[in-house]
């Protein structure tokens, strides 16, 4: 089996990437960061015995990504994509600059159906393989922070969505989900700790559920209770909690990271 990773640098990509490796599955890491790249996959190569190649390439500069992406999966077999590619930005706010705005849905968005487009159709040809995307909490309500990334996650689950039903007759299985906080250095004190969820658990859990079929199921599980009240809260009750939690933060937005 070989698997692509793309947003492989860190956090959940990493996580991913060894869950996949300790079962055998050859890889393709793709992220930005070279050196930590090449030292992951040098790490999981000795560890496991897989065969690990790494693609360093910028989200942020489309064509560079889409000519170098579509380069190195022209050549061998792919049987699974996962994208965990996505950012924040401080300062994401209604009226915030035109290149922040496109900069997070170029990440976000752009970059990732550019992946799936690329690797489509090794996948159709197979007739087999799962595509992973991954949402976000932050999509299930509009809030006065995180504009710009709570849209582009919201435009990718309704990619998704018609992604579904795109290979609906065919093997291939596409699994997207809506992510809560993880244990990271940017959730830290900001977030509770029950509310974080692990990344060797939530990687475990994504790749048991390969051969799947959905589209916005919550991890950590319990997330999905925490949407349900986010959704069913009154307006002016939410946007009073949203402007309080927003001025606890000094006004800025934590950082998420996978």
């Amino acid at each position: 089996m070989r698997t692509l990773i793309a947003g492989a640098g860190s956090g959940l990509g990493r996580a991913i990437g060894r869950e996949l490796a300790q079962r055998g599955h050859d890889l393709i890491l793709v992220a930005g960061d070279e050196l930590g790249l090449v030292a992951e996959a040098g790490h999981l190569a000795t560890c496991f015995g897989v065969k690990v190649d790494v693609l360093t390439v910028d989200a942020r500069w489309p064509e560079a990504f889409r000519k170098t992406l579509a380069k190195a999966i022209e050549d061998g077999d792919l049987d699974n994509l996962i994208c965990t590619i996505g950012a924040w930005r401080d300062g994401d706010e209604v009226g915030s600059d035109g290149r922040t705005m496109r900069e997070l849905f170029e990440i976000n968005v752009f970059a990732v159906i550019a992946t799936v487009s690329i690797a489509l159709p090794k996948l159709r040809a197979a007739n087999a393989g799962n595509i992973v995307g991954i949402g976000s909490i932050a999509a299930i309500r509009g809030r006065p922070e995180n504009v710009a990334y709570a849209a582009a996650k919201r435009a990718l689950e309704s990619y998704f969505e018609s992604l579904i039903g795109s290979v609906a007759r065919t093997g291939i299985c596409i699994q997207f989900y809506r992510l809560g906080f993880l244990d990271t250095p940017a959730a830290n004190a900001k977030i509770a700790d029950w509310l974080k969820g692990d990344h060797r658990k939530i990687a475990a859990a994504v790749v048991g559920n390969f051969g799947k079929n959905f589209v916005g199921r919550y991890l950590p599980r319990y997330w999905r209770l925490v949407a349900w009240v986010i959704a069913m809260t009154p307006n002016k009750l939410f946007l009073a909690i949203a402007m309080r939690h927003r001025q606890a933060q000094g006004g800025k937005s934590p950082r998420q990271e996978r």
